[in-house]
């Protein structure tokens, strides 16, 4: 499955690196699963980032504002992302 999703996506890691990446890819994996078999109507789905730790995405995505100041202009987003 995880070799799937690396063709669908294009992603490109040698066996090594699958290696290391193998653990976060499967913890997205059985999320989703768990999701869409809970009964609810929102489907979850693996996206180009389901391999990926959680300090990896904060490194791509960082919060916008302020956290500290409410007054500031931009709000603060948050990504949301099954790992």
């Amino acid at each position: 499955m995880y070799k799937r999703w690396c063709k669908y996506h294009e992603v490109s890691r040698d066996h090594e690196e699958m290696t290391h990446r193998f653990r976060s890819f499967r913890a997205c994996a059985m999320a989703v699963y768990k999701d869409n078999n809970s009964g609810s109507s929102q489907v979850s789905q693996l996206g180009p980032f389901a391999d990926m730790t959680k300090a990896e995405i904060a490194r791509l995505f960082p919060p916008r504002g302020k956290k500290n100041n409410p007054s500031s202009s931009s709000p603060t987003v948050h990504y949301f992302v099954i790992i």
